[in-house]
């Protein structure tokens, strides 16, 4: 048995997402009039679990929570985050050893257009992502993840996934993937003592290689 399957997660993990992340809830607290942080990194510590808790904190009204998507949804299609450093020699060199998928709660159109500007699209065999047209239900990850793995025949012990959030973290445990590897340059998680973190994208064949190595 070794690894076969490699799930990378995209905002975090494949693209540097967050300054933009940040820019965007800058402009939902001036519509919104509530006060977001307006330093980077104390806003990184203040977002919290999810896009849910962080409204919370900043007090806006579930009722309110339609308005806050569409105005997201606004703003993000105008940003353009780029790719961590070295991610894309990275992703040449792991797809001719395993299979690469991207899950993201993004729309799956979004995600295919940044992959074709990247030209990284022919690295993964499959995005994992929001395929409707409009929903105000989130897009279920465990769902979407567990399908994939059964439809494909692919054994848990032989699947790898890459996050940099808590909210990641908690995924993989509840579908039952075994190796999970958390990004420090991501998001923000606070698995500081898990065993299998990475400072930069280059590390990932690497830790890879010493799961195998368990296997």
């Amino acid at each position: 048995m070794s690894i076969e399957l490699v799930i990378f997660d995209y905002d975090g993990v494949l693209v540097d997402s967050f300054p933009a992340l940040h820019e965007i809830y800058l402009t939902i607290g001036e519509r919104f009039q509530v006060s977001v942080p307006s330093d980077i990194e104390a806003f990184r510590s203040f977002y919290g679990y999810n896009y849910m808790e962080c409204l919370d904190k900043l007090g806006i009204p579930r009722d309110k929570l339609v308005d806050v998507q569409s105005l997201f949804k606004q703003e993000v299609v105008k940003k353009n985050p780029e790719l961590f450093p070295e991610m894309k020699t990275v992703l040449e060199e792991m797809s001719e050893e395993y299979e690469l998928v991207i899950v993201s709660a993004n729309r799956i159109e979004e995600i295919k257009q940044k992959l074709e500007r990247f030209d990284i699209e022919d690295h993964f065999s499959d995005i994992i992502a929001d395929s409707r047209a409009q929903s105000d239900e989130p897009f279920g990850k465990v769902t979407a993840i567990s399908e994939y793995i059964a439809e494909h025949g692919y054994e848990f012990s032989s699947v790898v996934s890459i996050g940099d959030r808590d909210i990641d973290f908690d995924v993989a445990e509840e579908i039952g993937i075994p190796w999970m590897i958390l990004t420090n340059y991501g998001w923000g998680h606070s698995h500081t003592d898990h065993q299998w973190l990475v400072n930069t994208p280059r590390e990932l064949p690497g830790v890879i290689e010493q799961i195998n190595a368990h296997l």
